[in-house]
């Protein structure tokens, strides 16, 4: 305002006389491509340089406020799990067969469209040429429920299921018994890939076992229970176990021990008709032997 009654004197910004005048000069420069009658002036740098520098931080705000926008977008919202698994993994028998066992359920009343289950073992290894193999990865077979067959890696979330994993000599966990289990350190991962109907997406839940979180000659209770309609089931109860009874060898030293019980009835069965001797019958009367 000093400089008004200056004829030698030229504003940065011409017909600029008010606070609403620069505030319209400032929006102008953010939204349209061109300026009416109030402009910076092409003789004053300060003016230029002021419009840039309002150009420039214009530009930086609205990028990081559109990358805001588009990450909150891209990103899920924050869901509850919806599995939950046991704290703990067991080893019993069941059906004449050892297996290794742990409990999966849905904490949603929605089912899942698709819920597919895989088990890795890791471990260390020496391989028989003598190299060290620290974190080797093997695949589990699975089963579900009580006598379920080797391969089903499908999950029915409509009630807790029991993955069960046979120790066979096929199995990697062969050679491990009750007492190598807790001096050999091993961990057993858990993954399920799935689909949930609303709104449609695809998860993954892990999570993992490692040696002290095995538990041998114990197995899980049954959280099933009969009512007078239908069964229903106890969720509290699928970490509770108890003690039954188990071997503490490994399926290895089993499968051995069956392999010398064979081979022994084998060599002391049945005499072939070779070694059978022959009996001589006396004839008492006509048509009559004894």
């Amino acid at each position: 305002m000093a400089h008004i009654q200056d004829p030698q004197w030229q504003p940065c910004f011409e017909k600029l006389d008010s606070f609403h005048s620069a505030l319209s000069v400032s929006l102008d420069s953010k939204i349209l491509n061109g300026f009416g009658s109030t402009r910076a002036s092409a003789n004053c740098m300060d003016g230029l340089i002021l419009t840039m520098a309002q150009s420039i931080i214009e530009s930086v705000l609205d990028a990081l406020m559109l990358g805001c926008i588009l990450a909150k977008l891209a990103k899920p919202e924050t869901r509850l799990p919806f599995l939950q698994f046991s704290q703990h993994c067991v080893v019993a028998e069941r059906d004449e067969r050892m297996c290794l066992m742990f409990n999966v359920r849905t904490l949603k009343e929605t089912h899942m469209l698709v819920a597919e289950i895989r088990v890795k073992l890791i471990k260390s290894h020496h391989t028989k040429e003598g190299e060290f193999i620290p974190l080797e990865q093997r695949e589990l077979t699975l089963g579900m429920g009580p006598g379920a067959g080797v391969g089903g890696t499908r999950l029915f979330t409509a009630e807790p299921q029991a993955v069960e994993h046979v120790i066979n000599e096929h199995s990697p966990l062969c050679g491990i018994s009750a007492d190598s289990l807790k001096q050999e350190p091993i961990e057993i991962v858990v993954m399920v890939d799935g689909v949930v109907p609303e709104p449609g997406r695809a998860f993954r839940m892990r999570t993992s076992y490692t040696e002290d979180e095995i538990i041998w000659g114990q197995s899980f209770q049954s959280f099933q229970r009969q009512r007078e309609i239908g069964i229903g089931s106890n969720l509290k109860t699928s970490d509770n176990t108890h003690e039954v009874q188990t071997v503490t060898h490994s399926a290895e030293m089993a499968v051995r021990n069956r392999q010398e019980i064979s081979k022994g009835h084998a060599t002391h069965g049945i005499p072939s008709n070779r070694s059978r001797k022959k009996v001589h019958y006396q004839h008492l009367s006509d048509g009559i032997l004894l």
